[in-house]
């Protein structure tokens, strides 16, 4: 005999063969465990029904499970089959076996079958061991795969004659998935941006922001560090990309960054940065010179030029400026001095980073005064440097005095005169010039003229007052006439000194007096 149970939203119902007519009760999904399900007759009651060898039971309903959006109908489907023999002797055990399938396209779980045998039956046993309670036998079967079964057995004992009939249930745990496609939106920000630029120029910054979620982000805006701000886009559908570009001049030098920020709806986010080295043109240049000079001595001067940059030069050139007043003596190799004679040149041509060069020259001036040297240095990409060097130039006092007899030798009781000139061979002005003359013993003093006049001393000292100035290439001349009154060597001395001088000058004349 056979019968099929099919599980529906009222429950189980056990169906038999002939016809599908319901011949018991099924729990339905809300009854606990182990429900045995009441009867309205004694399952000994039940009719047997024979089931000839060539018949064949209906196939057990099942409903496959159909994927909906978002949600999918799934129904469990399970058969019972009885199997064994239609006759059987009284008092003899016979073994019946019931098979659950699962004709359903899903896993079954915590399926349960139960049998309740009629009253006077004796059961003898049970494979597997059943639980038995109050004449009804449960097999807690576990889980049942899709289109699997599963068998148990029961060892039957009639003492009397009749019908045996026995009632079987199934209880089970169905299942119902859903699958829902889970979504997300997200974005993503790329900057692009040179690895170097020179300053002043323009730097092109490439920002794009992608959707790389498989969800719309909705509304999405981006800036560039936080100033130049896009248009919202008013949508950005998954996978898709929006690219903007920005050209940002170098206005200084070392790192410049910039950063793209993403924003969606629902507080989306994302962020990009971008390094960009700005190399910096630098021209160095030095000038150095004597701070002093005098005049008609020659002065030399060194330039440097110095790549100071991070950025390679072509084209240096390096000018000096001659002042006027001053003339250019020589030039260090690769000058050349202009027509004008006022300007010097010198085509330095690379400078590699780091790299200096350095150029000489000499010059002097004729005039006195404070000469303002000026250097300039120019090369590629518009660098540039200037250097300034001052020298003061000034004449310098040169004193010579010479002092000469006009007669020599005298003869006692007559007279002679000293010639004292006194002249500036320097090219600068010497002031406060004073004269002292020393009239040997030999002698004796009688006059003296001059530019200024003197006082003469009881030991016979000649002093003259200060000549206040004596102009360059000019000479100042004292005399000193004297009597020679004792024979013998006579030694005339002058002494002079100036502001400029830093140690008198002196100077001796001998005369020779002879007589009685």
């Amino acid at each position: 005999m056979r019968h099929s149970w099919k599980r529906t939203a009222a429950g189980l119902l056990l169906f038999g063969a002939a016809g599908g007519a319901a011949i018991g009760l099924a729990q339905t999904p809300t009854d606990p465990p182990g429900f045995i399900p009441p009867s309205d007759s004694d399952p000994a009651a039940l009719p047997l029904l024979p089931v000839p060898a060539e018949a064949t039971p209906p196939p057990a309903p099942v409903v496959q499970a159909q994927a909906v959006e978002p949600t999918a109908k799934q129904e469990s489907g399970v058969s019972l089959e009885w199997s064994g023999p239609p006759v059987v002797k009284v008092n003899s055990p016979t073994e019946y076996m019931l098979t659950v399938r699962n004709v359903s396209g899903q896993l079954l779980q915590k399926v349960t079958v139960q049998v309740k045998t009629p009253k006077g039956a004796t059961v003898k046993e049970t494979a597997p061991v059943a639980k038995a309670q109050d004449g009804v036998y449960l097999w807690e079967l576990g889980n049942l795969e899709a289109k699997g079964q599963k068998a148990v057995k029961v060892t039957l004992c009639q003492p009397t004659r009749g019908e045996l009939g026995c009632q079987a249930w199934v209880t089970l745990t169905g299942t119902a998935a859903m699958k829902a496609m889970v979504k997300e939106p997200k974005l993503a920000v790329t900057v692009k941006a040179p690895e170097r630029v020179y300053l002043g120029d323009e730097i092109p910054v490439e920002y794009t922001v992608t959707n790389v979620g498989d969800y719309p982000a909705g509304s999405t805006a981006v800036s560039l560090n936080g100033g130049t701000t896009e248009p919202p886009m008013a949508d950005l559908r998954p996978g898709e990309t929006r690219k903007f570009t920005a050209r940002i001049p170098a206005a200084r030098g070392g790192e410049m960054r910039f950063e793209a920020v993403a924003t969606g709806a629902e507080q989306l986010t994302a962020s990009a940065t971008a390094s960009v080295e700005v190399l910096v043109p630098k021209l160095e240049l030095s000038l150095v010179g004597p701070a002093e000079r005098i005049i008609g001595r020659k002065a030399p001067y060194t330039l440097s030029v110095k790549n100071g940059g991070n950025v390679p030069l072509t084209g240096v050139v390096v000018r000096e400026h001659v002042p006027a007043s001053f003339r250019v003596l020589a030039v260090g190799a690769g000058g050349l001095l202009a027509p004008a004679g006022d300007v010097l040149s010198w085509t330095v041509g690379d400078l590699a980073t780091g790299q200096s060069v350095s150029v000489t020259f000499e010059g002097v001036s004729d005039v006195p005064g404070v000469f303002h040297h000026h250097a300039d240095a120019t090369g590629s990409r518009d660098s540039k440097a200037t250097a300034d060097c001052r020298t003061a130039v000034e004449g310098i006092a040169a004193l010579r005095m010479e002092a000469v007899d006009s007669v020599d030798p005298v003869v006692k009781g007559t007279d002679t005169t000293y010639e004292i000139r006194i002249t500036n061979t320097g090219s600068k002005a010497d002031a406060d010039l004073r004269l002292v003359c020393q009239v040997p013993p030999q002698m004796k003093f009688k006059a003296a003229t001059g530019p200024v006049t003197h006082a003469v001393s009881d030991k016979g000292e000649v002093t003259f007052d200060l000549i206040r100035e004596l102009a360059p290439r000019t000479e100042a001349v004292v005399k000193v006439t004297v009597t020679g009154v004792t024979s013998g060597d006579a030694r005339f001395k002058a002494t002079l000194t100036s502001k400029q001088l830093t140690s008198p000058v002196v100077k001796e004349e001998s005369t020779r007096i002879y007589g009685e």
